[in-house]
């Protein structure tokens, strides 16, 4: 569904004395302009899966101060007027729907949570102003801050706020008080200019994060030998211990397999494909987790020699290995590799690739599944672990967590703090001499 104003020209809204957006307006598929929460997830756009949800929602209300008379008397300071709140609203709105409005010739950039992120900013920053007029206000016997609206913000008001700040957040602020100058918002405030200009902001002062030096920009070789190695071979031996035969014949060394105590890996995965799917039953039937595979986890312990938990790790390792490799041979970025399913590897004109999906510098509603990476043997060995383990997690996204993914439950891929997590403990395990402890 295409909003109204989305549909007209530039011209046609320079053309409008004032502009006014009305309630009914989608925002995005979940929400409208005039709903008190905005909210951007949808499981279907696969350029989101690798955004935290949080940053897919904005919860106007919680930044209300005529809602929030409590906070206001606490002193807390992500409060605002109302006024304020509708002009921001109005901001977000034309930000995401006309971005060449605001000098973004790049409007692929333009995502919900850009703009999100741009919004908490700018609401921490103008809640420090609003509270000290309302402290003064209320030195003087009046009930009411001089501040209600953007207009009533001054440059002076602006630049002592920033130096009173101690958030470093200056790229991402400085962009949003040059934005909200642009001669489109001055269509949308309701009663006059703004105080400040991006002349007067470029006057301000504004904290960066330091430039971080605790870490190196390129993984050093032997490093990335030692993960390569070991991922190789837990890959290619699981392969093998489950009668599958690896793509890759480059293998110099011993594969790593199981224990050795299980004499038919097959066997043993489809025993334990068993337990995780009549735990998953009832887990659904229940209402919460919880098992009903008791005899099912004593007959694989009998037929194999070692306990499903046992079994449980041994897979979980693998699955550590093939992503480590997915990550090193790609050379995708974190939003990209959410994009890979277990369907994602295609013959192409003879060649073997990876179909999945760019994120950045790409629109939201963009084509999807559209774009494609070369797929080494090592890689599609790789990729087959990970579509094997999907059957126990029964989640379609090859990175994903070892869980089980509940009955009625949308599946999603990992976070990239989970990601960084895996590889980092798979890192711990390989490294069997500590030369690589204070790796991160």
């Amino acid at each position: 569904m295409r909003n109204k104003i989305s549909s007209l020209r530039l011209s046609d809204l320079y053309n409008k004395k004032s502009i006014v957006i009305k309630a009914d307006e989608r925002v995005s598929n979940n929400s409208r302009f005039g709903d008190e929460l905005w909210d951007f997830n949808d499981h279907k756009i696969i350029r989101l899966n690798s955004v935290p949800a949080s940053r897919l929602r904005i919860d106007w209300a919680k930044y209300s101060a005529e809602r929030n008379q409590e906070k206001l008397r606490r002193g807390q300071q992500t409060i605002i007027p109302q006024t304020m709140i509708q002009e921001l609203k109005t901001f977000a709105y034309l930000y995401l729907t006309v971005p060449s409005a605001f000098g973004k010739t790049n409007s692929h950039s333009i995502k919900p949570q850009t703009v999100v992120v741009m919004l908490r900013g700018m609401i921490f920053l103008f809640s420090r102003i609003y509270q000290r007029h309302q402290e003064v206000a209320t030195s003087l016997n009046s009930k009411k801050s001089t501040i209600r609206s953007l207009t009533d913000i001054s440059v002076r008001d602006l630049r002592k706020a920033l130096i009173e700040s101690d958030r470093a957040d200056g790229a991402q602020l400085s962009g949003s008080l040059r934005a909200l100058t642009s001669s489109l918002m001055s269509r949308a405030l309701p009663s006059s200019r703004l105080k400040w200009t991006d002349k007067d902001v470029s006057t301000l002062e504004f904290k960066y994060p330091n430039k971080r030096t605790d870490y190196k920009r390129v993984m050093p070789k032997e490093l990335f030998r030692l993960l390569s190695i070991n991922a190789c071979r837990d890959v290619t031996g699981f392969l093998l211990f489950n009668g599958i035969q690896p793509i890759d014949n480059s293998q110099k060394i011993p594969t790593h397999t199981f224990s050795g105590r299980i004499s038919n890996g097959a066997t043993a995965f489809n025993d334990y494909e068993s337990i995780r799917i009549k735990d998953r039953e009832y887990s659904s039937r229940r209402g919460s987790r919880g098992t009903l595979s008791q005899g099912e986890r004593r007959h694989f312990k009998k037929s194999h020699g070692v306990t499903p938990q046992e079994y449980f790790k041994y897979i979980s390792r693998v699955q550590r290995a093939a992503m480590t490799l997915i990550g090193l041979y790609t050379g995708a970025r974190y939003s990209d590799l959410t994009s890979f399913t277990k369907d994602c590897v295609k013959s192409l004109h003879g060649t073997h690739v990876i179909v999945g999906t760019h994120a950045k510098q790409q629109k939201i509603k963009d084509k999807e599944n559209a774009d494609i990476w070369p797929a080494i043997p090592v890689m599609r060995d790789a990729f087959e672990c990970l579509k094997l383990i999907s059957r126990v997690t029964f989640n379609p996204y090859l990175l994903s967590a070892i869980e089980t993914v509940p009955i009625g439950q949308t599946p999603k891929p990992m976070t990239l703090s989970s990601f960084a997590e895996a590889i980092n403990k798979y890192l711990k395990v390989v490294d069997s001499t500590g030369r690589w402890s204070e790796w991160h």
